[in-house]
């Protein structure tokens, strides 16, 4: 007890001292004007919102949406297989470019 009451005042004055601390963001800086003059959000009750969230989709919605998803990418995925991103023009530009580079380098 006799410790607490010991440290209660500096603990306050460390506090003070830290509260006043120059250098900390200007908390209004931080806010865009458009937020600034932004109307407040409506408030709705609970039970409403909750209801609004739960009858958009269910899982096995999600579900389905995401497997037809993911087997769209992995058609597109295997088409792209195997394929050149450049043509032989590029390709043989691309490779000069490397040679030119590389020769550089090694002088």
């Amino acid at each position: 007890m006799r410790l607490l009451l010991r440290l209660a005042p500096n603990l306050c004055l460390c506090a003070a001292l830290a509260a006043c601390a120059p250098g900390l963001p200007d908390t209004r800086e931080t806010i865009s004007a458009a937020a600034r003059n932004a109307p407040y959000p409506n408030l709705e009750p609970l039970d409403q919102l909750l209801a609004r969230a739960n009858a958009g989709s269910s899982i096995e919605d999600d579900t389905d949406a995401l497997a037809a998803r993911v087997a769209g990418l992995k058609a597109r995925a295997a088409a792209l297989q195997g394929r050149s991103v450049f043509d032989g023009a590029d390709r043989l530009r691309l490779q000069r470019a490397g040679a030119r580079n590389a020769t550089r380098l090694s002088q």
